[in-house]
């Protein structure tokens, strides 16, 4: 029986149920989150209703109908899983609403689909916390916002994990699945890719160094990876790694789904005046970080602001900044997107 109080949820599981050791002392186990789910089968591609219950210990278990209680007769869950240590992804392109949990500890996966975009987002935001909370190694990974002044600029690499707290080594290339392009620029690529032992989602930058070099923008290059490398934000899309092989310089980058601001404006056609605010000030308060670590960024456009899965902004793509730029000096160099130029400069 679920039954809502205080906005908890309880699940009665009777004796044929599988228990834990906490379950033995008590018939009344809190759920975190129950409801109907579409879950794709593993041999045949079909996808079945599902009534779910995700526990606060992290077992998820599925039912054919919502488990009742005092029931002697009820069945047994017909899918069982535990979300500690996994990662949630969402996947539109194979069904509306849908979204995969990759279940690190048993190496597998699961496509699952919700009836609404906003019964998706409760179900990923759901299984994220408690795979943070039982997860210890993500604990200290709470979805928390700190908002970065001048005055605490120079503090802020302990609130992002570096490349040592996921890594046990330098990663190599061979140390990542790719699971598809997100896009192409002028020197490479941006891929989508799967860390093989943590099994974590990054978004990996690869640029061709012939292209590179061949295009004078080596040292263009190398700026970028360096003040990724010493720049820490919550507006910015932080740098968790980089490493070369024969043809191609690859940074690793933690991943932001939730798309350019140029799609999300195309879309709408038009921001309310509170939500461009919003932005603004976001804009405002990482440019402002930038400039108190004498780096000048150069190309604000709405392609490279990205949101993430709460809906702040994320600054991408350093190929331009200046860095070692003390206030009040000024640069002669030309560069920028022409469709964001005053037409008086061009």
């Amino acid at each position: 029986m679920i039954k809502n109080s205080s906005n908890m949820q309880y699940v009665t599981k009777n004796s044929n149920q599988p228990r834990t050791p906490t379950e033995l002392t008590n018939n009344i186990l809190p759920a975190y989150k129950s409801g109907w789910l579409y879950k794709r089968g593993e041999h045949i591609k079909t996808w079945r209703p599902r009534y779910f219950v995700l526990l606060h210990d992290g077992l998820l278990y599925g039912y054919r109908k919502p488990p009742a209680a005092n029931d002697n007769q009820q069945e047994e869950p017909l899918n069982k899983f535990q979300v500690i240590d996994c990662t949630v992804v969402r996947q539109d392109k194979i069904k509306q609403n849908a979204f995969v949990i990759h279940f690190n500890q048993m190496k597998i996966e699961r496509l699952f689909a919700a009836s609404s975009q906003q019964d998706r987002e409760e179900w990923v935001t759901a299984i994220e916390i408690i795979t943070r909370q039982t997860t210890p190694h993500l604990q200290h990974q709470l979805p928390t916002m700190k908002m970065v002044t001048n005055d605490n600029a120079n503090n802020v690499e302990n609130e992002y994990p570096a490349m040592n707290e996921i890594f046990t080594r330098r990663p190599q290339i061979n140390d990542f699945e790719y699971l598809k392009i997100l896009g192409r620029g002028t020197f490479g690529k941006v891929v989508l890719c799967r860390e093989r032992t943590t099994q974590r989602i990054f978004a990996m930058k690869m640029l061709r160094k012939s292209l590179v070099v061949t295009n004078n923008e080596v040292i263009h290059t190398m700026g970028e990876n360096e003040i990724l490398r010493r720049i820490r934000h919550p507006f910015i899309t932080n740098l968790i790694c980089a490493f070369t092989t024969s043809d191609r310089l690859c940074l690793v980058m933690e991943c932001v789904n939730g798309g350019e601001l140029f799609f999300h404006l195309n879309r709408e056609k038009r921001f309310t005046e509170e939500r461009t605010r919003f932005y603004i000030s976001e804009i405002c308060c990482v440019i402002g970080y930038l400039h108190s670590r004498k780096v000048i960024y150069r190309d604000i456009k709405l392609e490279n602001i990205l949101l993430d899965r709460f809906g702040h902004i994320k600054l991408v793509d350093f190929g331009l900044c200046k860095i070692n730029v003390p206030f009040g000096q000024t640069t002669a160099t030309f560069c920028g997107t022409p469709q964001y130029i005053a037409p008086e400069v061009l």
